[in-house]
């Protein structure tokens, strides 16, 4: 398969970079205090573009909680610990899918939602209910 057939390859479209660059923040920086150069360089993108693609910083917010829904459902449904029969299997196998994939430093598996809970929930309700949602959907 070529490289421009294959979806994998495909550059995602500016809005999609950005948000996943955005789900994948350092969750020491507040949303007050970012600035968002590091994850457009990131994306490949210009302030320019990116504005164009966002109004603020809390539509860049709710676009990363979005991104990080999705890409966590399709984690967890393709997760391993589903294919066991026994109960207690799949319960082992949960606790050690979820062990596997805390790689890396701190910030690189710190859940995005939860830091954005802690830091919005009096006063980004919009952003609150989004990651409420995302947090309450249920992971198969």
């Amino acid at each position: 398969m070529a490289i421009e057939s294959n979806p994998i390859h495909r550059k995602a479209p500016v809005q999609d970079q950005a948000a996943g660059c955005g789900a994948r923040s350092d969750p020491r920086q507040s949303l007050r205090r970012y600035s968002g150069r590091r994850d457009m360089h990131r994306a490949g993108v210009t302030k320019g573009s990116f504005f164009h693609h966002f109004r603020s910083k809390d539509d860049l917010a709710l676009a990363a909680v979005a991104h990080w829904r999705t890409m966590t459902e399709g984690l967890f449904a393709a997760a391993p610990y589903h294919q066991a029969q026994d109960p207690l299997d799949r319960l082992l196998g949960y606790v050690d899918f979820r062990a596997a994939i805390l790689t890396g430093e701190l910030p690189e598996y710190t859940c995005l939602l939860g830091t954005l809970v802690q830091e919005t929930y009096d006063t980004h309700p919009e952003i609150r209910l989004a990651c409420e949602q995302a947090l309450s959907a249920p992971h198969r």
